[in-house]
């Protein structure tokens, strides 16, 4: 018998043992529940209206915020710049989110709301 084919038989068998038990070892890890965390954290940015200072200053301030937490649209992104990459012709370039818009009041919401008639000629 030739002493190089047992070694070779040998190491074969261990990297067989070594794929099963690899494979026992991910199974285990992949089913691991879910572990609560304490304090959550920040996955990504958003960004949403607020009212700038000199219209908090105004009279009718909060007519312009009760507006407002209608209006407002919130935009989530991974990243601060809230651009995100698109491939063309081979090369990355990033495009930005820029088309955050406000929503539109319709009429069946704003007689929901029970607003005065004199705020929809604004």
């Amino acid at each position: 018998m030739n002493p190089n084919t047992d070694s070779k038989a040998a190491a074969s068998k261990r990297l067989l043992a070594l794929g099963r038990e690899q494979s026992v070892l991910w199974r285990a890890i992949r089913n691991l529940p879910p572990v609560e965390l304490a304090e959550p954290y920040q996955s990504g940015w958003e960004r949403s209206f607020q009212l700038s200072a000199r219209s908090k200053r105004r009279r009718d301030c909060a007519i312009l915020e009760m507006i407002l937490t209608e209006v407002n649209t919130t935009v989530f992104c991974r990243n601060s710049q809230f651009c995100f990459k698109r491939r063309k012709k081979g090369k990355r370039r990033f495009l930005s989110l820029d088309s955050q818009g406000l929503q539109r009041i319709r009429q069946w919401r704003w007689e929901l709301l029970r607003w005065p008639v004199l705020w929809e000629t604004r």
